[in-house]
């Protein structure tokens, strides 16, 4: 039997942008020292929100945009961190701030609220393992679980920061969506879960916060709801997961430049080592050891 390949949607996808890359981040676990301040900007929002719905839950006040404040500020206190050109922290921080006003804006035209599980707690930031066959563990951490008030239907919703808004329809391509259906649905019993009725990503756009009057800056953009996938759909995704899975085995690991318009190398914190095998800015991450079982 192989041993077991442990792969999510982010080393997966990894895999699939440049297989080079999946080498040097997962297998000789490479990483740069500075960490991306919009890395870094994206966890703490998600960090936020998930509080302020906890706290929805516990009867408890929380005040988002102060603590994304405060928080933004201790990490990057305690980070060796890279600034995007022409954001400065403070642009990140008042985007964060306004960003987190529009979801509470969002959130209480009350067309949503988290779906409780079979023990009663919020289905929030909740992890899940599953094995795949030829002994692939896939696992998944799941924002939210929402149901739509007006009609009841229950939805696997997902957090985004992404500095414009998907094109229409890509959430019902998204594989990995995809894939957090598969994941949910063999927890359905478990979650006390009798349906899923779609999924969805949430983006919060992440732009400056506008110095003239009529600029739109950071806002909750309407999420769409997709339709579950069909079972020729989960088999593909599943087939994607297995073929992914050979190659790394096979140590299939060729660089995947692209075309120059196109090409993921620019953001690619590898570059230098890919191109000239220079470790400048790398560092090797000590081993991680795993604990728990999947399903």
């Amino acid at each position: 039997m192989n041993k077991t390949l442990y792969l999510s949607f982010s080393s997966d996808s990894t895999y699939q942008t440049c297989p080079r890359q999946y080498k040097y981040a997962k297998i000789d676990r490479l990483t740069c020292i500075q960490e991306s301040m919009a890395t870094m900007f994206g966890k703490v929002v998600h960090t936020a929100i998930h509080l302020y719905l906890k706290a929805q839950f516990d009867g408890a006040t929380f005040t988002a945009p102060l603590f994304f404040e405060q928080e933004f500020l201790r990490r990057a206190s305690e980070t060796n961190l890279r600034l995007p050109a022409n954001w400065s922290i403070k642009d990140f921080i008042d985007c964060g701030k306004l960003m987190l006003e529009r979801f509470d804006e969002f959130w209480k035209k009350d067309e949503y609220e988290v779906v409780l599980d079979a023990k009663g707690q919020p289905i929030l930031e909740r992890e899940f393992k599953i094995g795949l066959p030829d002994n692939i563990e896939y696992t998944a951490i799941i924002d939210a679980i929402l149901r739509r008030k007006r009609d009841g239907w229950i939805i696997v919703c997902d957090w985004k920061t992404p500095a414009q808004a998907s094109f229409e329809g890509f959430a019902l391509l998204s594989e990995q969506l995809t894939g957090y259906q598969v994941v949910v649905e063999a927890f359905m019993d478990e979650l006390g879960l009798e349906r899923l009725d779609g999924t969805m990503f949430v983006e919060l756009l992440k732009r400056k916060v506008p110095v003239k009057k009529g600029a739109a800056g950071p806002t909750v953009e309407p999420p769409c709801i997709v339709r579950m996938r069909d079972q020729e759909e989960k088999l593909e995704w599943l087939q994607g997961r297995i073929e992914t899975a050979r190659c790394i085995r096979a140590g299939k690991f060729p660089k995947r430049p692209l075309s120059a318009f196109n090409t993921p190398c620019g953001l690619c914190d590898f570059r230098q080592k890919c191109q000239w095998d220079s470790m400048e800015g790398l560092v090797v991450r000590e081993p991680f050891v795993r604990i728990g079982k999947s399903r």
